[in-house]
């Protein structure tokens, strides 16, 4: 072999391996940018965004972990937990989950039962693991 063709030869893979290079960091910077947008709006809906504007009002429960979205003759009740966010409906004071269960696994906690007192400040709630649990506006 002729050291012109070895010369070529070493120029080619050289000029490969920087292009392989540049493509490369392009992908993985493209992968990064992508990764930070996804954290940043997760973090924002979970900590910056505020609770859907559905008439609901927000009670922070004692434990400063549950909240609980309700207004008195509303047909809707929301409860969110680090966990999960569960809507049931209202049917007077009884709260109906669906399914109990599935309500069960989403919240981590046994969701209450029913509303044993409302009024415009604070709210008890009844059954479940949040038996006899204040919640406050």
């Amino acid at each position: 072999m002729s050291s012109t063709y070895i010369n070529h030869a070493i120029h080619a893979i050289g000029s490969m391996t920087i292009q392989l290079k540049q493509k490369l960091r392009a992908w993985l910077i493209g992968a990064g940018v992508l990764a930070g947008v996804t954290v940043y709006v997760m973090f924002a809906r979970s900590h910056w965004m505020p609770a859907p504007n559905d008439g609901l009002e927000r009670h922070v429960c004692s434990d400063q972990r549950t909240i609980v979205n309700y207004r008195h003759h509303a047909n809707t009740l929301r409860i969110e937990t680090p966990i999960g966010v569960r809507v049931g409906s209202m049917h007077y004071d009884q709260v109906e989950w669906g399914d109990y269960e599935i309500a069960a696994t989403v919240l981590g906690l046994q969701p209450p039962t029913h509303i044993k007192y409302g009024d415009l400040h604070l709210l008890r709630l009844g059954g479940g693991q949040l038996d006899d649990v204040e919640c406050r506006r």
